[in-house]
């Protein structure tokens, strides 16, 4: 029985077996496919809907994380802002009404235990601005003396000028930044919250290496304007590598202080830029290496050393500056006791036979070689000064007239130094090496025990140029390269600021050959930001400054001619502004002290070409207060470096970004396009509108 159920079971599903692969396996088939589909797209929108469900969550667990986050950041910087509260101190300065648009309030915060530091608090925009009141160059310049226009802050000596925003230095010789402290209005009073210890003075934020940018740039010199390259690049975040290369054995310091001082001078305090800032900002230094060669081919730029040393570069800054030239006189290169006054070590040789001399020779009748003069009368009385003009015309009197010249020479004479003029010198007389006798043509010989030579031409110091196929360069009479506005050469890839190269000044629309230390230090910053193709032109007025027997004299401007001085005020109580002129048309203003705010003021109208006809100045059409009211009503007077900066301390849109990296890009070849643009390849001038 059994063996036949399972019979009649196999039977059946053998016979069904059968009859479904002969009628139905074609369409089952199908169906199956059908299903399968079916099932695997229910799957899969199951899946993509938790998976949806899961980023929905995880979303929101973001958020809600990204908020927390936020949360405790805010209250770690209230606890931050709450423990610096502790370290401050609150002063109440003064009602709010009290200080008014653009006028300087001084105030006197208390500093350590005993002492006091002086800040200014300035209106901009209806806003409050409170910053350090002292000039960062010299650490003594009183910032309350000088003058405002919108968000620039003149010092009243050297030439340098702040952004009372940001504190940052606006103008040279200062390259520190002013401290910054909050104040604020409330209740109708100024509030001001300062450190218990003050800062001084802050060093800009640099960027720093990045060995992943691949990009290059070499600087010849170690002068003012190769330091103001080098700084102008690491402020707008160049990343890429810097070497500076000299033939000098000093980190780049201040020059101006060579004539300030012999016997007090500490040589420590003159550099601006040690060797730590160098390391810590990743720019490389060769001190004591000469450059040779320089190849300017477009597949192959580099410079050679005197050691053979090749360093391929992608932009070359040429900041050798000038080297003083004397005329040859018999006997003056073998003596040991006759030396120019151009560097450090110079100075080192003039202070050793300063201390025993007792007759000095000054070869030169110039405003260093009197600022000169006037140092070694007060830290050596008991010297005898004489000092050798041989030109019928005296370079102070061209430069800044009659009256002007008068008065230095009568002080001069007055402090006993006496003046040999217009009588060239025939030879140096001496033994031993050491000069003993200045004879002249005439027949006239003065006893010397040193000889200081302060001539009044210079030469560039660039001769390796002299090595290269010369029709990529244009020099002028004593070799100094030509450059257009912004500082480039006829070879695209290379600059020269600062004195070995002469750039066109816009207020005279001729080449300005200039000396000036300030003057410098701005042309290698245009260096600087037109390495990295921002076609920013050279645009700051050239400023002097001088100390000749207690008395300061300023300068501003660059009159290559003039044919009338027209001076107001006392030049004989050292009490005057002088305007230099040609054909009515002021180019330059020599002033002192006393008219401090007038040559800032002066110094602006140059700039912004508001200085008005010499006739109007000489009838009394305008007067100095009406130009500073014409300044404040064009708002045009303000800090341009906070525009360079905007790439670096305030977010961009990207594609602002992106355009100037890609107009860089392609303007140096730096290998991100993968072609070779043309050497004479100018990049576009206009930004795109955002």
């Amino acid at each position: 029985m059994r063996t036949s159920a399972r019979y009649f079971t196999n039977f059946l599903k053998n016979k069904a077996t059968n009859s479904f692969n002969a009628f139905n396996r074609q369409q089952f088939r199908n169906n199956f496919a059908k299903q399968v589909i079916l099932l695997t797209g229910i799957h899969l929108t199951w899946k993509y809907a938790a998976q949806n469900l899961n980023c929905e969550e995880e979303a929101k667990s973001q958020e809600e994380l990204e908020k927390e986050l936020k949360q405790k950041f805010e209250e770690e910087m209230r606890k931050k802002r709450v423990d610096s509260m502790k370290n401050l101190q609150r002063y109440e300065v003064c009602n709010s009404v009290d200080i008014q648009e653009g006028q300087i309030y001084p105030f006197q915060v208390k500093d350590g235990e005993n002492g006091t530091f002086e800040v200014v608090i300035v209106r901009y925009n209806g806003k409050l601005y409170c910053v350090g009141g002292v000039d960062t160059y010299d650490g003594k310049t009183k910032l309350k003396d000088g003058i405002c226009f919108g968000n620039k802050l003149y010092s009243p000596m050297n030439g340098s000028a702040f952004n009372i925003e940001n504190g940052h230095p606006e103008l040279a010789p200062a390259i520190d930044e002013l401290p910054r402290f909050f104040v604020e209005e409330k209740n109708g009073k100024v509030i001001l919250y300062a450190p218990k210890i003050v800062p001084k003075r802050l060093v800009p934020a640099f960027a720093s290496r990045d060995i992943n940018d691949v990009r290059k740039v070499v600087v010849i010199g170690a002068g003012p304007a190769a330091l103001g390259a080098i700084e102008s690049l690491r402020l707008n975040g160049f990343t890429g590598e810097i070497i500076m290369v000299t033939k000098g054995t000093k980190m780049p310091y201040d020059k101006t202080k060579l004539t300030k001082s012999f016997k007090y001078l500490n040589y420590d305090n003159l550099t601006l830029r040690d060797e730590d800032w160098f390391d810590s900002h990743g720019v490389n230094y060769m001190l004591g290496r000469e450059v040779t060669f320089v190849d300017k081919t477009h597949n192959s730029p580099h410079i050679l050393l005197e050691d053979g040393l090749k360093l391929e570069y992608d932009s070359l800054i040429i900041a050798t500056g000038v080297k003083p030239e004397v005329r040859n006189i018999n006997g003056i290169q073998e003596k040991d006791n006759v030396s120019f006054l151009y560097n450090i070590d110079h100075h080192k040789k003039v202070k050793q036979y300063l201390e025993k001399a007792k007759t000095i020779t000054v070869l030169g009748n110039n405003m260093r070689a009197m600022e000169c003069v006037s140092t070694i009368r007060r830290e050596y009385p008991h010297i005898k000064i004489y000092v050798i003009d041989e030109n019928e015309d005296p370079v102070i009197k061209t430069e800044f007239g009659e009256d002007i010249y008068k008065k230095i020479l009568d002080t001069a004479l007055d402090n006993k130094v006496k003046f040999v003029m217009k009588n060239p010198v025939d030879k140096i007389i001496g033994d031993d090496n050491l000069a003993k006798k200045i004879q002249f043509r005439s027949g006239l010989q003065i006893e010397t025990d040193f000889v200081l030579l302060m001539p009044n031409n210079f030469k560039a110091d660039n001769d390796f140029l002299l090595n290269n196929d010369l029709d990529q360069f244009e020099f002028d009479d004593i070799g100094r390269v030509r450059c257009d506005y912004d500082l480039r050469t006829d070879y695209k890839r290379m600059f020269a600021p600062g004195s070995g190269g002469v750039a066109t000044y816009f207020a005279a629309n001729d080449r300005y050959p200039h000396m000036q230390w300030n003057t410098a230090y701005h042309q290698g910053m245009t260096a600087g930001y037109n390495t990295l193709a921002l076609n920013i032109p050279w645009h700051q007025i050239p400023f002097e400054q001088y100390e000749i027997f207690g008395k300061v004299l300023q300068h501003i401007g660059y009159a290559n001619v003039e044919n009338e001085v027209y001076i107001q005020g006392d030049v004989q109580n050292w009490d005057f502004v002088a305007f230099h002129a040609w054909e009515g048309e002021i180019l330059a203003v020599t002033g002192t002290p006393s008219q401090k705010k007038t040559i800032n003021i002066l110094n602006e109208a140059i700039r912004l070409e508001l200085m008005p006809h010499l006739i109007e100045l000489k009838k009394g059409y305008k007067t100095i207060e009406q130009i500073e009211k014409e300044i404040r009503e064009s708002k045009r007077s303000t800090c341009f470096k906070n525009l360079v900066y905007e790439l670096r301390d305030k977010p961009n849109p990207h594609d602002v970004i992106w355009f100037h990296r890609e107009r860089q890009s392609r303007y140096f070849n730096f290998w991100e396009e993968g072609v070779m643009p043309d050497q004479n390849y100018a990049p576009p001038t206009q930004d795109p509108v955002v």
